[in-house]
Formats: C-alpha cells, structure tokens, sequence
C-alpha cells in the first residue's frame, strides 16, 4: 500500500529536492536559534548535506534523511546518547515521511499533514522535551 493517496500525491523528484533543501535549513536554524536561547544545552548540527541532516545535542541524536528519488519516502529518527532513563523513550521516536505535490510534508506513520515549518517543529519538539527533563 503506498503512503501517498490521491488527494496527497508524493512529490516528483525536483519538487522534494526543493523542499528537502527548505527542510533542513529551517531544522538547522531551530538548533541555531535553541543554541543563542539555551547555551548550557546547546545543539550542534553535525552534517546538513543533500541526503541527510544530523544535530545532536548531550542526550540524544537527530537522523533525517532525505526522500528517496525512487520511492519519494524519507526517514527520520531520535537516536538516545546514552541509556538514560529520559532519553530512553527516544527510541521510539522514528517513522517515515513524503512531501505531497502541494508542498506539504505527510508523515506516514500518523498520514498527519504539515507545512513544513510545523514538520520541523514536530520533529524537534521530542529533543526539546527529552534535552528539558534530563
């Protein structure tokens, strides 16, 4: 069964590189700007390339990778630094997602629909809440 429906058809390959560049840049400005705002629990953005984005912070790893060309699906994932029993539930923290034609972001695992600055702000938001707690 394909992830995308026919109301919210996956992304040809030039439109999902575009938006992967829009997605990154705005998930590397939050770790910046959570950085200037938190310094004692800074984020750093260990690789922002074409295929995958990678910020860490003292208690856990972000992995998002870029769509596939072939299937239009990408993944991402939170990855605990340690075994921590605040980061342990970032394991559960994974899942797959497209962009749709229109330029939204669907996560597959829920068929929620976003634009992208909300996708970010979802993705991000279990590091903020795990980085908090620790």
């Amino acid at each position: 069964m394909s992830l995308a429906t026919m109301s919210n058809p996956i992304a040809g390959p030039n439109l999902a590189a575009e938006l992967w560049t829009s997605l990154r840049a705005l998930a590397a400005s939050h770790a910046a700007m959570h950085s200037v705002a938190y310094p004692h629990d800074a984020w750093i953005v260990l690789s922002s390339d074409g295929s995958a984005l990678a910020i860490a912070s003292t208690q856990i790893l972000l992995e998002w990778n870029a769509t596939s060309a072939s299937s239009g699906i990408g993944t991402w994932q939170l990855i605990p630094a340690s075994s921590n029993e605040n980061v342990a539930t970032a394991q559960n923290h994974r899942g797959t997602y497209f962009f749709t034609s229109d330029g939204f972001v669907c996560f597959g695992e829920s068929s929620e629909i976003l634009e992208l600055e909300a996708a970010v702000e979802k993705i991000l938001s279990p590091l903020q809440n795990l980085e908090r707690r620790a």
